[in-house]
Parts: structure tokens; C-alpha cells; sequence
């Protein structure tokens, strides 16, 4: 996959539209002003009671032109935009994606890409032919600590790795019934990421999947979809995998990667806005933890966007392959067989292959 763009952009500046002015999308939009290489050019939002509210807070006036959805064609068809970044709601993301790649534009999509694993793959596919960057926002693979722990894995620091456990709990996303009914479900929305994660730091993708889960919010119940999930994977090495992920955490943000190897094991835990801890003759007390991913995950958001911009600038190379998310979405959509089947999924390393792969 070709990570440089073939648009001509000023030495040190990259003009972007930012396409979603939701949770996400400030994050985004935030970093992309404080980048010393981006002109934020545009900022693309059907909500315009919302849009205006960013443009008073961020003195945006005269600087940024605030469109709708409905301009999309002004934005694409200006040469000064050498890229955009995505973070609309998801069912317009593979149609916004080809119109990008199709506009010449490098692209920042959150995840997912597409709903489908074909949508997916055609994305990549045009942005392959097109020799632009198309780069997928798996932003945990930025954060330090689990960066960290990758680079350790990787040099053989606890020797052979023989189990990995993730927890992945969020009391939020459940407060908000309108985007659950079109996130795709718990395995795309949620586990999605540690997922990745896993298969990221292992380097290769599980041979047997087997998932569970159950909802105990009534109103998720009634859309057909979980709130508690546990996914067990196998890999060829002989590694399992245990992976629980809520959206009913009542106590703040949870998130916690453990690595067991042969000489050691490397752990990742919770951040806490404020490291104090309390002791006392008959306790021990600590503040609670950070309550939104937006805190938890500040430093990889930043790190990212800095990736995007200097893979657009031909610096680096894109670190999240097209290969990776693909075969990511795939070990999603067998958790998704076997909640239904009620049974583990048998694969062969072969299942991955793929002619567009290699």
C-alpha cells in the first residue's frame, strides 16, 4: 500500500477539512489546530447550531469555513485541501472515504472504514490505485505505554508470550441509544480495539475464536444488541487471549492490557487524573479513574494525527496496514458467528490470505 499522496502541498503546511464535530471529532480538530504543519481549512457539520458553537470557542471566525454535508463537493473540489479527516457517524464513512480517495485527497477515517469487509477492502483497493494515503484510526497503537509494551514484546524482554488479557469497560457509550443504533454493535464498536491491539503486539491473527455475551440494559436488548461480551482467542503459537469489554462501568474507564510471557509479564493499567493515594491506620484510598476515553487517551489521539500529517508529508509510513484492519474485521465478524452459533470458530491461517494481501 502506498502511503504518499501525489498532491502537491506547500512544504510545510497541509490544508484539511475535518468532516464531524462530535466527541471524536473535536479531539481531532483540536490537535489539528495546535499542528504547526496544518491549515484547517474547512470543518464539515450537519448540525449548525453545533458548528457554530466550535467556531466561537476555537475563534474560528474568518479563519475556517463551517459548511454542511451538503457543500461536501466545495471541499473536495478545493486544491488547496490536500486531506480530510473522518469523524462523521459511520454509515457515511465508505461513501465519503471513495468520494475523498476519488477527489485525490489523503484520507484519516475512524473506524470502521465500511460496515463490510468488502467495503473495507474496496476503500483500500482505490486508494492503492489512486497512490494515497488511507490511514484507519486505531489510535491505541499511539499510546505510549501501549507502545511500549509492543516494542518489549517485540524484543523478547518476558521471552515467549503464552497469555494476554484486556479489559475494556466504558459507562458512556451506553447513554447514548442514537449512536449505538448505528455503531455495528458491541464486536465492531468496542472490542474492536483491543482486538487490534492484541493482534498488533502478537503479529499474527487468531486460528479460534469463541464469543459470549448478554445484555442486561433492556433498550440494547430491544436493538438486538450486547452490552457485556467475552472473547476467547487462540493463535497458532499456542497464545490465548481473553478479552472482556462492558459498556456498564459504573466506577469510570477501564482499560487494562496484561502480557504473560516465559520470563516475565508487562501490564498496562488505569489512568487517574490525579496520582495520590491515601494511607491510613485502617485504609488505603486512591482517586477514582479517569472517566472518559477522551482523558485516558489524549496522548495517542495527538500521536496519530501527528502520524497522519507526516505520512501525508511523505515522512513516515503508514503504521496501520491495510492487511491488519482487514484481518481485524474478519476475526470481528467470526466473534460475531459465534455468539450466534453458540460455538467456537475453527480457522486455518489460510482464511486470512488474501490476493489484495500481498
Amino acid at each position: 500500500m502506498a502511503q504518499s499522496s501525489e498532491l502537491k502541498v506547500e512544504a510545510h503546511t497541509i490544508g484539511v477539512a475535518m468532516f464531524g464535530l462530535g466527541k471524536v471529532g473535536i479531539l481531532h480538530l483540536q490537535n489539528l489546530l495546535s499542528h504547526s504543519d496544518v491549515r484547517v481549512i474547512y470543518c464539515v457539520d450537519a448540525d449548525t447550531r453545533r458548528a457554530k458553537l466550535v467556531e466561537e470557542k476555537y475563534k474560528l471566525t474568518n479563519k475556517v469555513k463551517f459548511v454542511t454535508p451538503g457543500e461536501e463537493d466545495v471541499v473536495l473540489k478545493d486544491k488547496e485541501v490536500a486531506a480530510i479527516v473522518i469523524a462523521t457517524p459511520i454509515h457515511t464513512h465508505e461513501k465519503l472515504v471513495l468520494n475523498a480517495l476519488e477527489a485525490k485527497k489523503a484520507v484519516f477515517c475512524e473506524k470502521p472504514l465500511a460496515y463490510t469487509y468488502e467495503g473495507m477492502r474496496n476503500c483500500y483497493s482505490v486508494a492503492r490505485k489512486s497512490n494515497l494515503t488511507l490511514f484507519c484510526a486505531f489510535n491505541r497503537r499511539f499510546d505510549p505505554a501501549l507502545k511500549q509494551i509492543k516494542d518489549r514484546v517485540t524484543k523478547g524482554e518476558i521471552g515467549d508470550v503464552q497469555m494476554v488479557k484486556t479489559s475494556g469497560r466504558d459507562g458512556h457509550s451506553i447513554e447514548n441509544l442514537g449512536y449505538l443504533l448505528t455503531s455495528g454493535g458491541i464486536f465492531n464498536d468496542a472490542a474492536v480495539h483491543d482486538i487490534d491491539l492484541i493482534c498488533w503486539i502478537l503479529g499474527e491473527f487468531p486460528v479460534s475464536i469463541y464469543a459470549d455475551g448478554h445484555a442486561y440494559n433492556s433498550d440494547i436488548a430491544n436493538i438486538g444488541d450486547l452490552d457485556n461480551i467475552v472473547i476467547l482467542l487462540k493463535f497458532q503459537s499456542g497464545v490465548i487471549a481473553t478479552l472482556d469489554v462492558s459498556r456498564n462501568s459504573a466506577y469510570g474507564y477501564d482499560q487494562r492490557l496484561e502480557i504473560f510471557g516465559s520470563k516475565g509479564m508487562l501490564c498496562s493499567n488505569n489512568v487517574r487524573p490525579v496520582q495520590v493515594e491515601h494511607y491510613s491506620s485502617n485504609a488505603t484510598s486512591q482517586n477514582a479513574i479517569t472517566s472518559t476515553f477522551a482523558y485516558r487517551f489524549a496522548d495517542s489521539y495527538r500521536a496519530e494525527m501527528n502520524h497522519f500529517i507526516n505520512c501525508v508529508k511523505g515522512i513516515e509510513q503508514n503504521e496501520v496496514k491495510h492487511f491488519q484492519t482487514l484481518a481485524v474485521k474478519k476475526v470481528i465478524n467470526y466473534c460475531e458467528e459465534s455468539v450466534k452459533e453458540r460455538k467456537a470458530i475453527n480457522l486455518s491461517k489460510s482464511v486470512y490470505d488474501d490476493e489484495f494481501f500481498n
